[in-house]
């Protein structure tokens, strides 16, 4: 496959600056790499730390970590995969851009039918919450409290539902009842109205 000479991206030029398109040059993989053509890019909260410097000083620094993609190059040393792989990976800071030069192991592959701006978010808040629920002690039938429903919370009773457990939606808005409802929660509680602990036990 031919590839361009350079590539755009977006990076934040300075502590609190604000997102600029800057151009990068191409380079081809190292061994145990591949260049990956990005497809979709989640935004996380903790973008928003790197750009008030959080993560570390050194500028322009690229957001995102929550990428789908297709691989457009391969390094002479990877066989486990090949040029156009859907895939999605698991790594750190700097998605947000046309191509990203990635190790062969953070990647997981996808079925080619695969919406990428669906799947994207999962990679951070849906792997959060799914690692928090596999590694409880419970058993099917149990109840499982989901605090707040948000960018986790709503997959997080998702998720509780399919591994048969019967979540119960904690929040202080009552408007994301129907959402919380409709999602699998069994029931859902407003912690400004509600003592939390009564009505669970």
């Amino acid at each position: 496959m031919t590839h361009p000479e350079s590539f755009k991206a977006f990076a934040f030029p300075e502590r609190h600056g604000k997102l600029q398109k800057i151009t990068l040059p191409w380079k081809d993989p190292k061994d145990g790499e591949v260049v990956v053509k990005v497809l979709a890019c989640g935004v996380c909260g903790s973008d928003e730390f790197l750009e008030e410097g959080h993560f570390g000083a050194t500028y322009p620094r690229i957001p995102g970590h929550e990428i789908v993609g297709d691989i457009v190059q391969i390094s002479p040393t990877v066989t486990q995969w090949k040029v156009a792989n859907s895939l999605m990976e698991l790594r750190e800071m700097a998605d947000t851009q046309e191509y990203v030069t990635l190790r062969a192991e953070v990647l997981v592959n996808l079925p080619a039918d695969t919406d990428p701006a669906e799947v994207a978010p999962l990679l951070c808040a849906g792997v959060t919450v799914f690692n928090a629920l596999r590694h409880m002690d419970y058993g099917p039938g149990d109840l499982v409290a989901v605090q707040g429903i948000g960018g986790l919370g709503h997959l997080a009773i998702q998720y509780a539902r399919k591994m048969g457990l019967r979540p119960v939606a904690i929040s202080t808005s009552p408007s994301k009842k129907d959402l919380a409802l409709r999602l699998g929660a069994e029931a859902f509680l407003d912690s400004s109205k509600e003592d939390i602990g009564k009505a669970l036990t």
